[in-house]
């Protein structure tokens, strides 16, 4: 995880409602240009916009049901380098 990566992770803990901080780690995600970051910068973006949504709504299940998705294709490669970060 780089150094740009763990301020994210620290500004994101510091203010945990504030989307700009996930929506500009979401941008700096897509600017490293590997397909599964471009991914996980894809999945910030449907959690930031799902938490607008009314709990338990259609939409909200739509776009629960597409974060489970992406889930089970990437977990392991997103979690891996995070888990070891968070839990040193």
């Amino acid at each position: 995880m780089s150094d740009d990566e763990i301020a994210f992770f620290r500004a994101a803990a510091a203010d945990p409602h504030d989307d700009v901080v996930r929506l500009a780690y979401s941008d700096w995600l897509e600017e490293q240009g590997t397909e599964w970051r471009v991914q996980q910068a894809h999945f910030v973006r449907m959690q930031v916009e799902r938490a607008k949504l009314p709990v338990g709504s259609i939409e909200w299940q739509h776009s629960l049901a597409s974060e489970a998705a992406y889930l089970s294709l990437y977990r392991r490669k997103w979690n891996g380098p995070h888990h070891r970060h968070l839990y040193k």
